[in-house]
């Protein structure tokens, strides 16, 4: 077994005797026999569980409704045996392997067992890439983030390249990827934050089983995430390179990067200018300020060239209304942002948006802990005045993104500020896991504990995992005949927005949900009649969508279905087991 040195600075540990070396072949060491063996079992517990799972029955309680108790068990095995390792600072490789075990667990579990991307805004997603793929340019007057092209053009070309069908799968994977990615850079950004090398992998592990919040889903604001965490980290990484070879190159992907990010999504910028800002106030006095500052440059510059020119659609036209909206209206922002959010007539779906509120509150408290003892650390006792950058730092990162809430942008707001908040709490909460087992090694039980129930829950909380978000290959098919059937400058209705909702050919076809044109209160069959829509569809997670978000009756879609045929506008021109497509009898459809 390998043992590593803790590299922080630790005062209250300075005394003890550093850990004896192995000795002994590595695979003979008991530590390393122990977290391999659970983590096996765990992982083969796992693969059995999942082949067991049929997530068409998720109810309320999404899908840890349906899951077998092998899919627990191996979760809690894997868990206890990452913590363990970690416990026990086995060598790097192993511990990168268990936390990529775990993280497949709990993010690979959708995309594996139901096969296609489950958030409906992925599919919108695919459906702007075609866009690109097919005509190569943006659509004009179409949606606002059209004017933020990086990410749609950057898939369009790969599309045109590899396919539909392989994008289409990409996104089913993507949060998988964006999980194991963000690990990395969480687990390298605890190691610029001074953390030592056991709390660094508490760190990477708290990260992945306390991201609940589904913003790694196919789109810009997943690419946005990841780059500017990116930038965080090399900025925060750059004075401990010697040579000035290093600090060129990390300086230049710090400016590729934000440029990235510019023409990618239009709040992650914004996000990372305070972030930015926090550095430089935070290390005001030490080198890293010039590469800061060039940040900050090269970010601002970037932001007003691009905002002037590339999203000139964007801001003559609403831009100015979205930022003065609800501006400094906390009451109303936390309406949109907040309250909104946890409201659900179905008892399963209101108890897991609550409990998403819960561990987000849970985040928040473990970085405090961490920044506490921290503070401790640096004997300024509660005079936090006198607190040095070790602590100002972290605690500045972590209340940058905060007062973006005072916007109701897209109603999503809260979900982003949870989202850059976490990753400093994680590292933060690394820490105190990690002084808390020094302090007395019995205590190791805690994070093994910890880390087992919480990859239990992210299963239950995390977003997506919702029980009207499984897609299934028939609804694709749906949709895609409902596509080919609608005529050029034709409406093409989505009963409700959810299932595989992808806008192809945005230029020719007019896309509408109930909820969009008409509001939810509305019957199907009524704003079909309003928008005179050409085609209609009704899949599986709409119906499902419909009973558990809305509280309708569970056959309710099949009521206004027969009422418009029975009427004599529309008829049936195909459907499957999980969806149907309804022309309007006055139109000529046809299919490919």
């Amino acid at each position: 077994m390998t043992v590593y040195a803790a590299t922080g600075p630790r005062a209250d540990t300075a005394a003890k005797p550093a850990p004896a070396p192995a000795t002994g072949h590595a695979w003979r060491d008991r530590d390393t026999l122990i977290a391999a063996g659970t983590t096996l079992l765990g992982v083969i517990l796992w693969v059995v569980g999942a082949i067991m799972t049929n997530p068409r029955n998720a109810n309320g309680w999404g899908l840890a409704s349906v899951l077998p108790w092998p899919v627990w068990a191996g979760l809690v095995l894997t868990a206890g045996g990452l913590a363990w390792a970690i416990h026990h600072r086995l060598a790097r490789e192993q511990l990168g392997v268990t936390l990529g075990l775990l993280i497949f667990q709990m993010f690979g579990l959708p995309p594996l067992v139901e096969g296609w991307a489950r958030t409906s805004t992925a599919w919108v997603h695919l459906g702007f890439i075609d866009q690109y793929a097919v005509f190569g340019e943006s659509a004009k007057n179409i949606d606002a983030r059209f004017s933020w092209p990086g990410f749609f053009s950057w898939w369009g070309m790969l599309t045109d390249a590899i396919g539909a069908q392989r994008v289409a799968q990409v996104a089913n994977w993507w949060p998988l990827a964006c999980a194991l990615l963000t690990a990395a850079l969480i687990w390298r950004l605890a190691r610029a934050l001074d953390v030592s090398y056991r709390g660094a992998w508490y760190a990477a592990a708290l990260a992945s089983v306390l991201n609940w919040i589904e913003q790694d889903y196919f789109s810009p604001q997943s690419v946005g995430f990841m780059l500017s965490l990116a930038v965080v980290v090399l900025l925060l990484a750059e004075p401990q390179q010697r040579r000035a070879r290093e600090r060129v190159g990390s300086l230049v992907l710090v400016a590729i990067f934000e440029m990235a990010i510019v023409v990618t999504h239009q709040l992650t910028p914004f996000m990372l200018g305070a972030q930015l800002v926090v550095l430089l106030i935070a290390r005001r006095k030490v080198r890293a300020v010039k590469g800061v500052w060039t940040a900050i440059v090269v970010l601002a510059a970037s932001l007003l060239t691009w905002f002037v020119l590339g999203a000139h659609e964007f801001w003559s036209g609403q831009a100015l209304k979205l930022l003065t909206d609800n501006f400094g209206d906390v009451g109303a922002s936390v309406g949109v942002n907040l309250t909104d959010r946890i409201v659900s007539v179905d008892e399963g779906i209101a108890v897991i948006r609550k409990l998403r509120i819960v561990y987000f509150l849970g985040t928040l408290l473990l970085g405090a802990i961490g920044l506490l003892l921290r503070l401790r650390r640096t004997k300024a006792g509660w005079r936090l005045w006198r607190a040095d950058r070790s602590f100002w730092l972290p605690a500045l990162l972590i209340a940058a993104p905060f007062p973006a809430v005072v916007q109701s942008y897209g109603g999503e707001l809260f979900l982003r500020v949870a989202l850059f908040a976490m990753p400093v709490c994680a590292v933060m909460g690394g820490e105190a896991l990690d002084r808390l087992s020094s302090w007395k090694p019995k205590l190791a039980v805690v994070p093994i504990a910890a880390l087992a129930v919480l990859s239990c829950a992210l299963v239950l909380v995390r977003g997506g995992n919702d029980g009207f978000a499984y897609i299934s290959g028939n609804e694709v098919k749906i949709v895609d005949a409902a596509v080919a059937a609608t005529p050029r400058n034709g409406v093409l209705m989505f009963a409700r927005d959810q299932g595989p909702e992808r806008p192809e050919g945005v230029t020719t076809i007019q896309w509408a949900s109930v909820g969009g044109v008409c509001g939810e209160q509305v019957a199907l069959s009524d704003c079909a009649g309003q928008q005179n829509a050409d085609t209609v569809v009704v899949t599986r997670s709409m119906v499902k969508w419909g009973q558990l978000g809305e509280g309708m009756p569970a056959d309710w879609a099949q009521l206004e279905i027969t009422k418009m045929v029975s009427d004599g506008f529309y008829r049936v021109l195909t459907q499957n087991s999980d969806g149907i497509v309804l022309v309007r009898t006055n139109t000529e459809a046809t299919t490919n």
